[in-house]
């Protein structure tokens, strides 16, 4: 012998490590899924339901459940998936030939996994109805109907309604409006 005491393990071969591989999948998927949280749940609190008028011809804008001739009382959240939400602008006074455009954008409130999983959420509609006329043969009431194009209750969301003036790139006014349920 070379004068080394006999009970010193046998490093001259390596030994296996048990496979790692499940532990690391499972980890990864964690980390996935608190990700697609976070930024759920960030973007969700960054959205405040509200209206934003920069001047012009707009007055105001409402959304409610409610289909009526002029404004009902204006509702930010929706607890219930409505089937139609109304949209009434409220116009001033527009030069002859003057044009309202409005359009629907909406966020949805589901996560990536569920709208994997149940097949997607339909796309909505915007639909204009008649004008109400104001005083003086001046436009008064600008209605406009949202929809889910298949006909169902309006996914839930954070919508947000764009009105322009003679198809502008910038809205004059905007109304940001949350669907839950």
């Amino acid at each position: 012998m070379s004068g080394l005491p006999e009970n010193l393990p046998d490093t001259a071969s390596w030994k296996e490590a048990p496979a790692r591989w499940p532990v690391i999948i499972l980890a990864g998927l964690v980390t996935v899924a608190i990700m697609l949280l976070s930024a759920s749940l960030l973007r969700s609190w960054s959205f405040s339901p509200g209206e934003e008028v920069r001047g012009g011809w707009v007055e105001g804008i409402s959304v409610s459940p409610e289909n009526s001739p002029y404004p009902p009382p204006d509702v930010d959240r929706f607890v219930r998936r409505p089937g139609v939400v109304y949209v009434y602008v409220t116009a001033g006074e527009m030069p002859p030939g003057g044009r309202l455009e409005a359009r629907v954008e909406r966020a949805s409130a589901a996560s990536v996994l569920s709208r994997i999983f149940s097949g997607g959420e339909g796309a909505v509609t915007l639909e204009r109805l008649e004008t109400r006329p104001g005083s003086g043969g001046n436009p008064g009431v600008f209605r406009f109907a949202i929809r889910e194009r298949s006909g169902d209750a309006l996914p839930p969301g954070d919508y947000t309604v764009g009105v322009y003036r003679d198809s502008g790139r910038e809205p004059v006014a905007r109304k940001y409006f949350v669907v839950r349920g």
